[in-house]
């Protein structure tokens, strides 16, 4: 059942009257913002990849076997690029 109350402003609600006693206990513990000592923030730039990310980004996660094969991103890249080739060599062909 939903109250309808009116304050005395004017204002109206359509959620039940529900009085919680021990407010605190509903509440979230904040987080502890601290950092830790072995966080080094100092040589750090601000805004390195703020670009890159507004263009958007693809993360692919590689299962462990895969990832033997190819060291960084650029061996990746173009291991792709040469199947795509061919994928597009065998389609024209057909």
């Amino acid at each position: 059942m939903l109250y309808i109350l009116t304050g005395a402003d004017g204002s109206a609600s359509s959620a039940p009257d529900l009085h919680h006693e021990k407010k605190e206990d509903n509440m979230k513990k904040k987080p502890d913002l601290t950092l830790l000592s072995e966080y080094d923030f100092n040589n750090g730039i601000r805004g390195k990849y703020a670009k890159r990310f507004k263009e958007g980004t693809n993360v692919v996660v590689l299962a462990p076997d895969v990832i033997k094969n190819f060291p960084d991103s650029d061996a990746v890249n173009e291991t792709l690029r040469a199947i795509a080739k061919i994928a597009l060599r065998k389609r024209m062909a057909v």
